[in-house]
């Protein structure tokens, strides 16, 4: 554009005051933001001014941004960046008159360089709309799904059909009931593409633990060549995923006599495939119907409340249906002196409330017959409710099968069918031989019990009852009532006795005791399993029940067992016990069948066995028929569907009595109208009178029989909105679209009609009525606003609804007050970002503000700190009283936050992100976020989200991070010398800046501890290495001298740019130098402690490995005495290693002698036998060996301390070499009782101390003692003193002073007073008192005492204690004292409080009683308890 076509533009559009379109237009021609204006310009003419501004920037540009021509090469440098301000790049405003105008949108620092994190420049921002509008995008409510239990793949549903299983024909006959036209395409599953075969595979993975086989419509019409009959397709590009026949036995040629497939699971390939089969073998199946052909199936918004009026859920009229079946039930005869009555209950709900009948199952003339227990025929026998109560119960009449039934006006339904049984435990055989092993051979006892029912458990007991064997390793008892000895010993021999107890009571029987005994065997017996062993408990397990797993061997040595299953792992929930020779899963499921493995295993050899565990499971329905509500003349289809192992057979029952048992007992015209395929019920033109009522579908196998239950009832309904009316007022947008729904209550399904404003309206243009009745609006205006009324009949009648539609103004950016994102915004990692978002709209709609990065919605830190309170107030745990509340819940700051992630919420779940915490907060206005201290992790689109009730008006802020550099990658080493390598990197993530230095830093195999090699450098850019062409960004630098040799080094490397260093990269491998001489002295050269006369002990710290620099390190002393010229040379040390001291021989007479001592260092690169000079050490005075003393203290004297301490002075030795030999360390004292012997008797208190006192302790009172001293170095004790006899005082007062008593004088003194201590003649005469004071919340080591001598001339038995602190609590306790130490002290100790100087302040005139409050009485005592 030229400089004349700007000038006349922009006159044109400054007549036209289009200011808005002429800053958009500013905006794109200077991406950086509005042109600055000169305020000192005195140019007058705007066209002027606007070329200057246009020149002025385009100088900017040119010099802040350089594109780069390639990234593939290394980025040019940019220009120099100014140093960032010192000061915050949001300041706080004191002024608010100087705040900027928070309505504007912050500008663009232009000195910033226009590039992305990667360095690539960033073009000019040609549109800056980044909004989106979702203003309501309305549509059918009702929109198309599947039947429950059915699965929904693209537009077809999928019913896998668990039960039962059939052939090919049959199966697809059963699919086929499902077409509600003959047009229908209901038919087994056609698979044709690879995506609609992983669908069906995902779902048997996740339904199928038992790896069954599902029919498909596929069939073979000629070789290879399969046809699917669903829909005629042909099965393409799937030949991969066909299975070999031969896994399960078949042969692979004759599989083209096969021709249908089935889904089948491969073991060996670990996947479902396609296996081809006959035909005629019974399997599951696979039915799919197109979604748009399912919609008669689906009446799920139909319940029993449907059409009823509002009220009490309880008494909507409904048929029966139970919440409780009767259970099977056994009656202890046993126990009949004490309940002498069984019950059977079944509970039913519905309104009417359902009448029960109860039935007996009886066999008559060969034919199971229902014959209805009658109260009235048997005294014994009570119905009330839904229980049956059968009092004195006799086996011979009562034993049998029972159930119930409940039904009301809408029909009849029956229970499962249950057992009455009786339980009893007969008599033991009174005598019983005895039983012979063999020792060290297995051997296994039956218990012989007594019949029985039901089940019972057993015990065995040894010698007399209940002294119950103890089951270990070498015992088990097994849950058949043998016990199993793995190998008998001489300890087993005694008399045994089985016990068993029923389990359905406390009742048991007691076996008699029979003779074990063990004879001597010349062998042991070899481990084997005995008795058909492991085996399963029960044998033919049900689901849901207990298994009990056993295993036990016969052998010795005793082995031990493991338990483990082929092929998989131990079923969840189960567990190993009784010496992990049991597993027991408590509820087995189908799933748990296997084989499973037991392996013993003793000091000589290993065996193992394995069980089949097969599964077997009563029927569990797996698709109930639940109720149903159809229009009269709509046609019925019921599934039911139930698991079983062996197979369910399924029947179904009308009102309680077998349906369709016999057609010809039916109507002619009805028919043709009921089909009963298996579990497949349909009937065609439902009849009110003729069909409804209670159905029920029997699912029957060996194990069990089952029923499931459901109401038929045919509707004829009149519309009614009482349930669900128009919404009174209906919110939409302009230009949007809304769906007003219309859902009345009616049967048969109602038509529809809309009006608008009392004119009726029809489908077309912009308004769209569907089949649901829900009428959509879309492009609307002002004029789609009023009343809309819809209008619903039937054969039955009419009714109304009506509701208001407003029509209003959405949220929009545009207005004095909006503010919309700025499109992009480029910052510095650490600054603060602002990112503004403020929206227009209609005054009475409600703007709600949220934010969006990369999808995810942001969480501000204000919103979880809330939440964070607000359950932890809630918290069972958390409930506070008032008082404490403001400590109990404070804010998390950042050093406290329990997470150190961002939280972002998606589809309303918090996900962790990867910024700080503390990052997103609320900004001065709604919709304003503040994002603190961003960093690379905040980078990305944010997408401000303004919503209303009418629609979503939304805008997206690209914000872009510039950041020191990131991580260098690929760290290696090579050219690797003793001191020094090359170390090679890729650079990281330039993150906006151009890469200048880099950091390189190393650490060993001895110190973790990473040390600075270079600072700064610039890296050298490979061009190849060995043979491989050149890696963009892979650059070099080599470390000269820098390293230690024969040491395993690790390298990371960090770049700098303009903002700083970046991260670290990776630690590298491990590298290692070659080996060298030693470089380093060793250090710390010292005498060594102990030895003996003549030895010189040499110590020094050794090389550690990080400078040794090479394998070998030895050392090599040298020394001499002071006053000698020469060193004297130790042999070489090499033999001994690193070695950290030496001792040297040296002559007798030089004890404790000065020597200087040099150590030099040798490796296996330097050697001194080769002329080799390694380091050598700084001369070092040490010490020779020290002798032991010559002379012994004088002077030997001792007084008593107290009553069990004797102290003892001397005069000490002379401090020369000749006398102490060494350096004295302390003194021996010796000493015994007068009465004993000095040799054997003696004891020793050894003072560390050139002191010349010593105290003894712990000594008799009133007794004398011997005592004598020895001087001693490290060499050992020298000659004894002349011994001195002394005897210790009498005792300490042994009783404490009494009576103790406490007055207030001040509220700083107090007075004690106590009672006299008379000492006996054991005693020491009393010397004095002391009263000891500490405060409540010190120790009484920290105590203060106050000494009363006794004899002064104001001598009293009391004491003033001053200085004490007003308001604290103090404790005191009062004990005399004499030369024989202190006694005992008073007890319980006094706690007192001193009085408050503030109750003498607290009124300028006292009364007398306040007064003597505050000075008579200032503190407050008790006694401690």
């Amino acid at each position: 554009m030229s400089v004349r076509a700007l000038s006349v533009f922009l006159l044109f559009w400054s007549k036209c005051h289009c200011q808005d379109v002429l800053n958009d237009v500013l905006g794109e021609i200077i991406p950086f933001g509005r042109a600055a204006t000169d305020e000192s310009s005195t140019t007058s003419d705007p066209r002027e001014a606007f070329i200057q501004a246009i020149s002025d920037t385009q100088n900017v540009i040119e010099d802040e941004i350089k594109p780069f021509a390639n990234f593939d090469r290394e980025p040019q440098a940019p220009a120099p960046t100014p140093a960032p301000p010192q000061e915050p790049k949001y300041p706080d405003y004191q002024d608010q008159g100087n705040a900027p105008n928070i309505f504007e949108p912050p500008s663009q620092d232009i000195s910033r360089l226009n590039v992305d994190e990667f360095g690539n420049p960033l073009g000019d921002i040609h549109s800056t709309d980044t909004t989106r509008y979702e203003l309501g995008v309305g549509g059918d409510p009702d929109e198309l799904k599947c039947p429950r239990n059915w699965e929904r793949y693209k537009g077809s549903c999928y019913k896998f059909t668990r039960s039962p299983s059939i052939r090919w024909d049959l199966a697809r006959e059963h699919c086929q009931q499902f077409k509600h036209d003959d047009s229908d395409k209901a038919d087994l599953a056609s698979i044709d593409t690879f995506e609609e075969h992983r669908f069906i595979t995902e779902y048997l993975n996740n339904h199928d633990p038992q790896h069954r086989r599902w029919y498909i419509s596929t069939r073979q019409e000629s070789k290879d060549q399969w046809v699917n009959q669903g829909d005629g397709t042909q099965m393409l590009n799937l030949q991969e995923y066909f299975l070999d026949s031969n896994e399960w036995g078949e042969l692979e040629q004759a599989d083209y006599k096969k021709d249908h497939l089935v889904y089948a699971f491969s073991l060996k390939n670990r996947r479902w495939g396609f296996q081809p089969v006959f035909g005629h073998e019974d399997y599951l199946y696979i039915c799919e119907v197109p979604i748009e052909e399912v919609r008669y199936l689906i009446n799920d918004d139909r319940t029993a409340a449907y059409g009823q009026p509002l009220g009490d859920p309880r008494y909507i009229p409904m048929g029966p249906y139970f919440v409780r079946q009767p259970n099977h039930t056994v009656f202890d005869l046993s126990r009949r002196q004490i309940v002498n009555d069984v019950s059977l209950l079944c509970i039913a709900q519905g309104w009417p409330t359902p009448i029960y009948e109860w039935h007996k199952e009886v066999y008559i003339n060969d034919t199971l017959q229902e014959v209805k227990v009658e109260p009235l025929n048997d005294s014994r026998l009570t119905v009330s409710g839904g229980q049956l109560i059968i009092h004195r119960p006799d086996q011979t009449v009562d034993k049998g099968t029972y159930f119930c039934t409940a039904g009301n006006r809408f029909g009849k339904i029956r229970s499962k069918s249950v057992s009455l049984a009786f339980g009893f435990i007969g008599e033991f055989i009174l005598r019983r031989s005895s039983e012979i092993g063999n020792e060290n051979w297995g051997k296994a006892i039956k218990c012989d019990a007594p019949h029985h029912y039901p089940d019972v458990r057993y015990y065995w007991a040894r010698e007399y009852f209940p002294n119950f064997v103890e089951e270990d390793r070498r015992i088990m008892v097994s849950h058949d009532g043998y016990i199993y000895f793995t190998a008998l010993e001489n300890i087993d021999r005694g008399n045994y006795s089985c016990n068993v107890q029923s389990t359905v009571s406390n009742i048991g029987r007691n076996g008699p005791f029979f003779e074990i005994n063990v004879q001597p065997h010349p062998n042991h017996q070899q481990l084997r399993f005995p008795q058909n062993f492991p085996k399963s408990f029960p044998e033919a397990p049900v689901a849901g029940e207990e298994v009990r797993l056993e295993c036990i061997a016969f052998g010795y040595p005793v082995p031990h067992y493991n338990w483990t299953r082929i092929n998989s792992q131990l079923p969840r929930g189960s567990y190993i016990t009784n010496y992990n020779r049991v597993l027991i899963i408590p509820r087995v499921r189908v799933e748990d069948q296997g084989e499973y493995s037991c392996g013993a295993k003793n000091d000589n050899v290993h065996i193992s066995a394995t069980v089949t565990l097969s599964i077997q499971s009563r029927p569990v329905f797996t698709i109930p028929i639940g109720d149903r509500f159809f229009d009269e003349n709509d046609e019925v289809v019921w599934t039911c569907e139930a698991f079983g192992i062996p197979d369910v057979q399924y029947s179904w029952l009308r009102n309680g009595k077998p349906f369709l048992a016999d057609k010809s007992s039916l109507a002619p015209e009805d028919r043709d109208r009921y089909t009963i395929k298996d579990n497949i019920l349909k009937i065609k033109q439902v009849q009110k009178d003729r069909d409804e009522g209670m159905y029920q579908c029997r699912a029957r196998n060996d194990l069990d029989t089952r029923y499931s239950s459901g109401q038929l009832k045919v509707l004829m309904i009149p519309p009614t909105f009482s349930k669900h009316p128009l919404e009174e007022k209906t919110y939409a947008a302009e230009q949007g679209n809304v769906t007003l729904s219309c859902k009345p209550e009616a049967a048969p399904r109602p038509n529809i009609t809309w009006y608008h404003q009392g004119n009726r309206i029809g489908s077309g243009g912009k308004r769209i009525i569907y089949p649901s009745g829900s009428l959509l609006l879309t492009t609307l205006t002002a004029a789609e606003s009023g009343q809309y009324d819809c209008e619903a009949t039937n054969k039955y009648g009419t009714d109304r609804s009506s509701g208001h539609l407003q029509v209003k103004k959405g949220p929009s950016f545009k207005g004095p007050s909006a503010t919309k994102p700025t499109p992009r915004l480029i910052s510095t990692k650490g600054e603060r970002v602002e990112l503004r978002c403020a929206a227009e709209a209609d005054d009475i709609l409600d703007r709600a503000y949220y934010w969006r990065l990369n999808g995810f919605i942001l969480q501000f830190v204000e919103d979880y700190e809330e939440m964070r309170l607000l359950e932890l107030k809630n918290a069972g745990g958390s409930r506070v009283s008032s008082e404490i509340d403001q400590l109990a819940f404070k804010p998390l700051d950042s050093h406290t936050e329990m997470f150190s992630s961002s939280l972002y919420t998606a589809q309303n779940n918090i996900n962790k992100g990867t910024g700080d915490f503390q990052k997103f907060r609320r900004g001065i206005r709604d919709g304003y976020m503040m994002i603190d201290n961003i960093s690379i992790a905040e980078a990305g689109t944010y997408e401000c989200a303004v919503e209303t009730v009418v629609g979503t008006i939304f805008a997206t802020s690209e914000v872009i991070v510039h950041s020191p550099p990131g991580p260098p990658g690929g760290v290696t080493a090579v050219n690797m010398g003793n001191t020094s390598c090359t170390v090679a990197w890729t650079d990281g993530a330039f993150y906006g800046l151009r890469i200048e230095t880099y950091r390189i830093e190393a650490r060993t195999d001895h110190n973790d501890t990473w040390r600075v090699l270079e600072d700064g450098v610039e890296g050298q850019e490979i061009d190849y290495q060995g043979r491989r062409s050149r890696i963009d960004g892979r650059r070099q630098y080599r470390i000269e001298g820098k390293l230690t040799p024969w040491a395993a080094y690790q390298f990371r490397v960090a770049a700098y740019n303009d903002l700083g260093i970046g991260e670290w990269s990776e630690p590298s491998p491990q590298y290692k130098t070659r080996p060298g001489r030693p470089m380093k002295n060793v250090q710390n050269i010292r005498t060594g402690e102990g030895g003996r006369t003549g030895d010189m002990i040499v110590m020094w710290d050794p090389l550690s490995k990080e400078y040794q620099n090479a394998p070998g390190i030895y050392y090599k002393v040298y020394y001499k005495r002071s006053d000698e010229i020469s060193f004297k040379e130790v042999k070489s040390l090499r033999s001994l290693g690193n070695i950290h001291s030496h001792t040297i021989r040296i002559e007798d007479r030089f004890y404790y002698t000065k020597y200087l001592v040099r150590v030099q260092v040798f490796n296996d690169k330097c050697i001194d036998t080769e002329g080799c000079e390694g380091p050598m050490s700084e001369e070092v005075e040490i010490l020779s060996a020290e002798d032991l003393p010559q002379v012994a203290p004088t002077t030997v004297g001792a007084r008593p301390s107290n009553s069990t301490a004797i102290r003892v002075k001397w005069t000490p030795i002379p401090n020369v070499r000749e006398k102490v030999r060494g350096k004295l360390i302390g003194h021996r004292i010796k000493y015994w009782r007068q009465d004993l012997n000095e040799v054997t008797e003696s004891q020793y208190v050894l003072s560390r101390s050139t002191l010349p006192t010593a105290l003894i302790i712990g000594l008799q009172p009133n007794t004398y003692y011997w005592v004598r001293v020895m001087a001693y170095n490290s060499a050992g004790p020298g000659p004894e003193s002349e011994r001195f006899l002394e005897r210790t005082f009498k005792l300490r007062p042994q009783k404490p002073p009494t009576a103790v008593q406490v007055y207030g004088i001040n509220p700083s003194t107090i007075k004690v007073t106590w009672r006299y201590v008379a000492p006996t003649v054991q005693e020491e005469p009393l010397t004095g008192y002391q009263v000891r004071v500490w405060e409540s919340d010190k120790d009484i080591s920290q105590a203060n005492d106050t000494t009363i001598y006794i004899g002064t001339y104001n001598f009293k038995l009391e004491a003033i204690i001053t200085d004490l602190s007003p308001g604290k609590t103090y404790f005191l306790r009062v004990l005399a004292f004499s030369q024989g130490g202190e006694g005992k002290m008073s007890s319980p100790a006094w706690k007192f409080q001193m009085g408050d100087p503030a109750r003498l302040n607290a009124s300028p005139v006292l009364s007398k009683v306040s007064l003597f409050s505050a000075i008579i009485i200032p503190l407050f005592l008790w006694r401690l308890v």
